[in-house]
């Protein structure tokens, strides 16, 4: 059987989403307790007291950088990358204005620091060859399909088609690029005036313990409606939008251990890794 070849590209992709949550006392989201953070070169680091406080002094950095990461209690960075998830709990110390947590001597406490809804770009790789999907999804806005998959232990996703694809297929060979200018991850995002097949991994894990979208037991719900029947094992609430860690180790998956945490006076439900070993950006243990 003959099959078509398509260009696909592979994109580090970094996206910045505040959760639908309201919250009363900041607007800074907790993301969780990672050991490696790449700071914004053209950044300006410094002490402070307070969640708030760092954000303010990463503001000049926003549209480089979105998030922000304390380390030892006082320590700001505004942060480009992070990775190498742990346990909150190991992000013991708090900020000595505001209470919240405020890293670790070797670990920081990320927030996301930006506005919603924006996407940081750069080529990582490409293929002559379309990559299968494995479960497919109608939905084509790059914010939904990221999450979407993401939250389904998924590597990679793929936008082609106006349809969203979640992947575990691995692509080669990596090329290197200079990120593209952020932007708003409302659509599809076209390279060389035409609309390229998207391959896209994951580069910033999301708080996993509350979803943007609904985890319903039948796959023909979608991204559109909400739960007909129960919702998807490991995941409890009247929009099945909650990760249960009492349920099927919450989803996690068999590599990880569903772990829940109390952050800034809040129940934590994270995805983790034992025996010592941090999770990756593409949900894997090392």
């Amino acid at each position: 059987m003959f099959l078509p070849k398509f260009d696909v590209y592979v994109l580090n992709i970094e996206l910045f989403l505040f959760l639908l949550v309201t919250s009363t006392q900041s607007h800074e989201l907790y993301v969780g307790c990672y050991k490696f953070v790449a700071a914004d070169k053209h950044g300006t680091p410094g002490k402070v007291d307070s969640v708030k406080s760092c954000r303010e002094l990463c503001r000049p950095s926003s549209e480089r950088a979105g998030m922000i990461a304390l380390k030892n209690g006082s320590e700001c960075s505004c942060a480009t990358r992070v990775s190498a998830a742990v346990s909150s709990s190991h992000c013991d110390m708090v900020c000595p204005a505001d209470g919240r947590a405020c890293g670790a001597p070797d670990a920081s406490s990320v927030y996301h620091g930006r506005a919603a809804d924006t996407c940081c770009y750069s080529i990582v790789g490409s293929s002559p060859q379309g990559a299968s999907d494995t479960r497919t999804y109608s939905n084509s806005l790059l914010r939904d399909c990221q999450r979407h998959c993401y939250e389904r232990n998924f590597t990679m996703f793929l936008i082609t088609d106006n349809a969203c694809k979640c992947e575990v297929s691995e692509i080669s060979p990596k090329i290197v690029s200079e990120p593209t200018a952020c932007g708003k991850c409302d659509k599809s995002v076209e390279f060389g005036g035409r609309q390229p097949i998207f391959l896209v991994r994951f580069s910033l894990e999301y708080p996993s313990g509350l979803s943007s979208t609904k985890h319903c037991a039948s796959a023909a719900d979608g991204l559109k409606d909400r739960c007909r029947a129960v919702c998807l094992s490991g995941w409890k609430g009247h929009d099945c939008m909650e990760r249960d860690c009492s349920n099927n180790n919450g989803n996690c998956g068999e590599e990880f251990v569903c772990e829940v945490n109390i952050v800034n006076g809040k129940s934590v439900s994270e995805c983790l890794c034992g025996n010592g070993k941090v999770r990756n950006n593409h949900h894997k243990c090392e």
